[in-house]
């Protein structure tokens, strides 16, 4: 007989008792399939990683998908912090805070060696896509990075008046009556572009709240994987 259908479970997010084996497969089935199918369909094998959790973080590194929306998430979490503080530091409470949820020891080397590769590949993609006439390259993690990393200073171009519309006055006999409709379509540019930023930031927030969802979903399902062991 199999111990673990003898002991007891509950599901932590609709509170279902049953056997501790059907109780996992449907908080897997129920819960975190469909959320990560719905929200995160970013690679087709992030379910396999998600249950069975084979994949070992140790001196040859191979990443899982649901690691790596860690990492940025935690990167994002601190990223203005690398600007103030030492990024060792940073790195290090990082590590520790992965090695938590994931019940893996991961060190901040390894941490770092990561995020050097991610933004390397996110950098690349987008001075490609920048380039007319290119097809744009796509990246399973580019949207996610790019919704923090595009207002690092390394990636924003240097405007100039002739980028703007509507900034440029092309001669000093500019009447009045064109200067003020130059100022207008400057309102109405910058109007447009702070609605186009926030529903930008709007759309980024409901990204990061279901990936702490997700996260607490998973961190979840470890609890239960634990408890079995136990």
């Amino acid at each position: 007989m199999n111990f673990e259908n003898n002991q007891l479970g509950e599901c932590t997010i609709c509170n279902l008792r049953g056997p501790l084996t059907e109780i996992r497969m449907h908080m897997h089935e129920q819960h975190l399939s469909k959320y990560i199918s719905k929200y995160f369909p970013i690679s087709s094998n992030i379910l396999e990683f998600t249950v069975t959790d084979t994949v070992e973080i140790g001196d040859s590194i191979k990443w899982a998908p649901h690691q790596v929306l860690l990492l940025i998430r935690l990167v994002e979490e601190n990223f203005d912090n690398f600007n103030t503080q030492v990024k060792k530091k940073i790195w290090v409470l990082i590590a520790e805070k992965m090695s938590l949820i994931l019940n893996k020891k991961i060190t901040h080397e390894q941490i770092d060696n990561k995020w050097k590769g991610l933004k390397k590949t996110y950098k690349k993609i987008k001075d490609e896509n920048k380039r007319s006439g290119n097809a744009p390259l796509k990246w399973e993690f580019f949207n996610v990075m790019d919704s923090f990393m595009k207002k690092r200073p390394e990636i924003i171009p240097l405007a100039t008046c002739d980028t703007v519309e509507g900034l440029q006055l092309t001669s000093k006999e500019t009447t009045d009556s064109n200067v003020e409709a130059t100022n207008d379509n400057g309102s109405s540019f910058f109007r447009k572009k702070k609605r186009y930023d926030s529903d930008i930031q709007k759309r980024h927030d409901e990204k990061m709240a279901r990936l702490d969802e997700y996260l607490k979903l998973y961190k979840q399902s470890l609890q239960l994987k634990a408890a079995k062991k136990d």
